[in-house]
């Protein structure tokens, strides 16, 4: 009932400045995971009104981080206000079944993500933090989750099972 997404208030004639974002760790044995999905307003000079960056950012650590940041266009986005989904080309987060279902799968870097996270408590909901002059930023978090599917690093299948996991969703 609060992961739902605000979106920029610049498309109903606000402020410009919006950031929201989606945030999952899943820290399974051997490999800790991090899948960010967000969609910032683009405030530069000149910029068209309402126009949003939309990115993916997955992070992979085994021995080493391997990871990158994938940058959207407009009409590759789908994430209705008020929906508990986003979709970015084909990657896709959304909230079923009382479940948070993540299909990643990064363009340019042969990583994959395929997982289901399971809630393990009611989120906690803080609103009007403010971090600097800037408007405050809002903030869920659902701090024990279990996350259960699979990876797919290089020409490897890593299967996580019931892995401890974290999601937040920031936005303001």
């Amino acid at each position: 009932d609060t992961d739902w997404l605000r979106r920029t208030p610049c498309s109903r004639g606000g402020a410009g400045g919006h950031k929201e974002w989606w945030h999952f760790c899943v820290y399974a044995r051997g490999v800790d995971v991090l899948v960010n999905l967000s969609l910032v307003d683009d405030v530069r000079e000149g910029a068209p009104r309402g126009h949003e960056f939309a990115r993916v950012v997955v992070l992979v650590r085994e021995r080493e981080w391997d990871g990158d940041v994938e940058v959207f266009e407009a009409h590759e986005v789908e994430a209705p206000g008020g929906g508990l989904q986003m979709r970015f080309g084909d990657n896709r987060v959304a909230f079923e079944d009382g479940r948070y279902v993540i299909e990643v799968r990064l363009r340019r870097r042969p990583i994959a993500v395929s997982l289901v996270l399971e809630p393990g408590c009611v989120p906690s909901l803080a609103n009007n933090i403010r971090l600097d002059p800037g408007p405050p930023i809002n903030w869920l978090v659902l701090p024990r989750m279990v996350a259960s599917g699979t990876l797919r690093l290089g020409d490897r299948v890593v299967q996580v099972d019931r892995a401890r996991a974290y999601h937040d969703h920031n936005w303001g």
